[in-house]
């Protein structure tokens, strides 16, 4: 693997891990502490429900589905791998496919 490559595949990573989860927590944590504003709450409830309501299931539900994306990218690399040790597909033809799986 190049340098850019594995520089652009630990950017995803971070973003999809870290970045994305983030933004989901601080935005439902943001849209509480709104209406607290709104309502002159001082005990930050409605951060607080929006945070436990909406945002740890939103950030489950996300992991969720970039595991199953994960993990549908590995059984097609997989397959493509065990064609190309079989001899049924030229290295062109994988690396072809290969970038079409990654996209």
């Amino acid at each position: 693997m190049k340098q850019n490559e594995y520089e652009n595949a630990m950017r995803a990573l971070v973003f999809t891990f870290l970045a994305a989860p983030a933004t989901i927590l601080i935005g439902m944590f943001v849209v509480g502490a709104i209406i607290d504003s709104f309502l002159h709450q001082t005990q930050n409830t409605f951060s607080l429900i929006f945070l436990g309501v909406g945002g740890i299931p939103g950030v489950i539900a996300y992991y969720v589905r970039e595991w199953k994306q994960y993990n549908n990218r590995c059984e097609q690399m997989h397959i493509l791998r065990v064609r190309l040790a079989k001899g049924e597909i030229n290295a062109v033809e994988f690396k072809k496919i290969r970038e079409q799986i990654n996209e």
